[in-house]
């Protein structure tokens, strides 16, 4: 039987543990330390559009036998006219993290994540799955338990849009030559994580 409670500041190195385990699925030999995942929950620096939009924000944790299994960050969007159109009076589940075979603790905290989401009484709620790590985002296909969590809990993607990204170490990519594809075009863009 799993425990559902908020989150402690004592879960921390576990969570962590638990959030990079999935990061690192996503983008090997990619991690997030302590104070970036604490900060992400607190609130996210790097997001300056859509954060001041959250109202509110929750972290629950399913604990069996003294062990961090399982993890879900929720927000609340405010309702005022400067919040987005597609998200105001609304409320998600963050991200949600939970150990392949933990599931029936991933259950029963995504029960309680959806009766809290519920008691906010939004107009709609989503799952943005967006942990703080760069290009994870969306339910990776490296996280079929997850997919199936947000599934059982009544989450569909029937009417989302499905993006796709390509990752290519550098050293595996040749000179240049014709384009393998007619209309493919590579472009280098600077951004937040460099080029």
């Amino acid at each position: 039987m799993s425990e559902i409670r908020p989150f402690a500041r004592s879960d921390r190195d576990q969570l962590t543990d638990l959030v990079n385990a999935h990061v690192k699925a996503v983008v090997p030999g990619c991690s997030v330390p302590v104070a970036t995942l604490l900060g992400h929950m607190e609130r996210d620096p790097g997001e300056y559009i859509v954060d001041p939009w959250v109202i509110e924000r929750e972290t629950w944790v399913a604990i069996e036998k003294d062990r961090l299994v399982a993890g879900v960050h929720l927000h609340r969007y405010g309702s005022d006219p400067e919040v987005g159109a597609g998200l105001r009076n609304t409320a998600g589940v963050n991200w949600l993290v939970c150990w392949p075979v933990n599931l029936d603790a991933g259950r029963a905290l995504m029960r309680v994540a959806v009766e809290r989401l519920d008691r906010w009484t939004p107009s709609t709620t989503h799952v943005d799955m967006s942990l703080p790590a760069p290009l994870v985002y969306g339910i990776h296909d490296a996280w079929p338990h997850l997919a199936i969590l947000v599934r059982e809990a009544g989450f569909s993607d029937a009417e989302g849009r499905t993006e796709l990204q390509f990752i290519v170490g550098v050293d595996r990519i040749g000179i240049p030559s014709e384009r393998p594809l007619e209309g493919l075009t590579v472009r280098r863009r600077l951004h937040v994580f460099g080029a």
